[in-house]
C-alpha cells in the first residue's frame, strides 16, 4: 500500500475509482454478505464501514468520524448527502 502512494497513484482517477469500489464492496461483504441490492439507509451503514472498518446495522447513523467542532457523525452526513442528491436533476 505504501508503494502505491510513493508511485503516486493516488494522482491516477482509474486507480484511485479502483481501490475506491473494491473497499466499498469489501465493506458492502463484510456488512451484508448475501445481499445483491441495498436500500439507502443499507448504503449508509456500507458507508460507515468503508470509513471505520465495521458498522452496527442495530445502531443509529451516529458512527463513523465526528471530528472536532462537527455536530454530525459521518454516517448522519453521508444520509443529509444522500437525501440532498434525489433532488438534483439532470439536464
Amino acid at each position: 500500500m505504501i508503494q502505491n502512494f510513493l508511485n503516486r497513484d493516488w494522482g491516477d482517477f482509474p486507480k484511485c475509482l479502483g481501490k475506491c469500489l473494491m473497499e466499498l464492496h469489501e465493506s458492502w461483504g463484510r456488512t451484508y454478505p448475501n445481499k445483491k441490492k441495498l436500500s439507502d439507509k443499507e448504503m449508509v451503514y456500507v458507508a460507515i464501514a468503508y470509513n471505520q472498518g465495521h458498522a452496527d446495522t442495530k445502531k443509529s447513523f451516529k458512527q463513523g468520524y465526528k471530528g472536532k467542532g462537527d455536530t454530525k457523525y459521518y454516517g448522519e452526513y453521508i444520509w443529509d448527502y444522500m437525501q440532498l442528491s434525489k433532488g438534483i436533476s439532470v439536464a
